[in-house]
């Protein structure tokens, strides 16, 4: 399989149940070594308008050390709506894969990788903008190792008034608003609760789920 112009070879195959040439956009670092380029966290962020901007450098760091708590020096990372690299880049795992719509990688529900891949799969500040959640969760389910993990943060509904002020345009992006009780909904029997916490006051909140065996799955 070949990676993008001078990046071929970059991308291994056995990583992937099929070869779209949307998999190229995807962004890797292995050993340290990056393939692919992020946009700069001022291109990134361009279109937010002033307050975003000036704020969400800062929201950015915050959901990414609460994430990073649960996270150890493992193989395999994969990181959905990767953003600027932020996150990717202080990723403990040796393996790290990041997906973003910014670069043609959006996730509507299907990833391009083998069964029980990776250590984990986390997503800050994303899941609020997906549809179908009982799909996600299932596809991340599939992609995960056996005793995985699944860690991402998203704000509570309450928390949809104060980013309404800061974010441009924000309430046409966010298609649900998630709680401890949802979250239960569409994860139970895959996964179980390591850890939950709120942070920003309560304005948002970070989930860490384990991949339960398929036996207790009931799959």
């Amino acid at each position: 399989m070949k990676g993008p112009p001078g990046n071929e070879g970059a991308f291994p195959s056995y990583a992937y149940r099929q070869h779209p040439p949307g998999i190229l956009k995807m962004i890797k670092i292995e050993n340290g070594k990056q393939v692919g380029a992020f946009l700069s966290p001022k291109e990134y962020y361009a279109d937010k308008g002033l307050p975003a901007r000036l704020i969400m450098p800062l929201t950015k760091r915050l959901r990414a050390y609460h994430a990073g708590r649960y996270m150890e020096g493992k193989e395999t990372h994969l990181d959905i709506g990767c953003g600027d690299g932020y996150f990717m880049k202080r990723s403990k795992c040796r393996i790290v894969y990041g997906i973003d719509k910014r670069y043609g990688d959006s996730f509507s529900g299907s990833l391009d990788f083998l069964d029980n891949y990776f250590d984990y799969v986390t997503m800050l500040a994303v899941l609020e903008h997906l549809e179908m959640p009982e799909v996600v969760f299932k596809e991340i389910y599939r992609v995960l190792k056996s005793g995985g993990k699944f860690i991402f943060t998203t704000p509570p509904r309450r928390a949809a008034p104060f980013i309404k002020m800061i974010v441009r345009n924000i309430g046409e992006l966010h298609t649900c608003y998630y709680d401890r009780d949802t979250v239960k909904r569409y994860s139970t029997s895959l996964f179980r609760e390591v850890d939950y916490r709120t942070f920003l006051l309560g304005r948002n909140q970070v989930f860490c789920l384990q991949k339960l065996d398929r036996e207790t799955a009931g799959l």
